[in-house]
């Protein structure tokens, strides 16, 4: 009993026999955790459910979150195995008429979703007149073709989806921002995470993947979510109705929370501090970088064309000079595609060019939040 010891070092040697307990027990209870609760089995689980789900609510939301290669196929799949003959309810739900609610994640599922439509020989009836030229009764190759280029340019011939995706990533960047200067947003991971260790069942694969930090990273997703469905909105606002999408405020309220976000930031040494002191500074996705250095749309999008041959040579046959652009950001993706060794040095983009390519042209706006970013000790 440690409240009648007398010796002030056995308090030491106690914690370090627990510890030492605890680290040789970490690789036994994973072992158990992988005997009783196989990988496959949730894979299995996960395609069941997704077989039940109706066309218009696996895009709704299995195109937003960031998902691994084998997933994308496998929703693509389950999409076009769902398309009824002519697919109209399929090409409408992937691509309205006019800009909804979309990031990265979904460009890159759509097209992914395109090209196992026409590799099963599949005919469209009707594509939206932003994807060009379709002949009714096709196999979607035109459509692939301009979404591919569109993808590759950061939708500069369509300027009501590049400015949805503009503000989709600024949304997540301004929520971090938050989460890392106000405590009640980050505590939220804490509750959120004593909420599965309460719900869940015990072989649940939501508590081995609970914590506190990884809920708060998690968040960033719904936040962005969120913010860029208020902002379609408004955008559309009164004139829904007759489905005009109103770009020139779009690109008012862009600039407004490029603004916020640059006011916030500052020359970001209080952000790096504080994101670390909450434990959120070890964030795999470069949340910090999309759209504003990193051609974050580029660099997913190669990552699905890599793995498919004849799309992945098309690419770089048509669009060889924004491959390598995007390489140039940063893309290990587009490094690939290219045959690039990996010392091989590639020269970044100017930054008149990067502020054109994710900023509309804004200089100023472009180096003081890339050097904020940057701005970590």
């Amino acid at each position: 009993m440690l409240e009648l010891e007398m010796t002030p070092g056995r308090i030491e040697e106690f914690s370090h026999s627990v510890q030492r307990r605890v680290r040789d027990a970490r690789a036994k209870v994973y072992d158990n955790w992988r005997k009783v609760k196989p990988i496959t089995d949730e894979y299995a689980l996960w395609q069941s459910a997704l077989e039940k789900r109706s066309i218009k609510d696996i895009v709704a939301t299995a195109f937003f979150p960031d998902q691994t290669v084998a997933v994308l196929e496998g929703v693509a799949k389950c999409l076009v195995d769902k398309a009824s003959p002519g697919a109209f309810e399929l090409m409408h739900a992937m691509f309205p008429d006019q800009p909804g609610n979309l990031n990265d994640n979904y460009v890159a599922q759509a097209l992914r979703t395109l090209i196992e439509f026409g590799k099963a020989g599949s005919k469209a009836s009707w594509m939206p007149a932003w994807l060009g030229p379709h002949q009714p009764g096709s196999c979607p190759v035109a459509p692939i073709k301009k979404l591919i280029a569109l993808s590759l340019t950061g939708f500069e011939a369509a300027p009501e989806f590049r400015v949805v995706l503009q503000f989709a990533a600024c949304s997540r960047r301004k929520s971090k921002i938050l989460m890392a200067f106000i405590p009640t947003l980050a505590q939220l991971g804490e509750l959120r995470h004593h909420q599965v260790r309460h719900h869940f069942d015990e072989f649940d694969y939501a508590q081995i993947l609970s914590s506190p930090e990884g809920h708060n990273l998690s968040q960033l997703d719904v936040h962005a979510y969120q913010l860029t469905d208020w902002f379609v909105y408004e955008c559309v606002g009164k004139e829904q109705c007759r489905g005009r999408f109103n770009l020139n405020r779009a690109h008012t309220l862009l600039k407004d929370a490029w603004i916020a976000e640059r006011q916030l930031l500052r020359d970001g040494a209080d952000y790096w501090r504080n994101l670390d002191g909450r434990g959120l500074g070890g964030e795999l996705h470069p949340t910090e970088h999309n759209w504003v250095d990193y051609d974050s749309l580029g660099h997913i999008v190669l990552c699905v064309l890599k793995d498919l041959p004849d799309w992945r040579d098309y690419a770089l046959a048509n669009h060889r000079d924004d491959v390598q652009r995007i390489a140039a950001c940063g893309s290990w993706a587009a490094r690939e595609i290219l045959g690039l060794a990996p010392n091989e040095q590639v020269v970044r983009l100017p930054d008149a060019e990067s502020a054109k390519r994710f900023f509309d042209g804004d200089l100023a706006l472009f180096t003081a939040l890339r050097d904020a970013y940057g701005n970590r000790k």
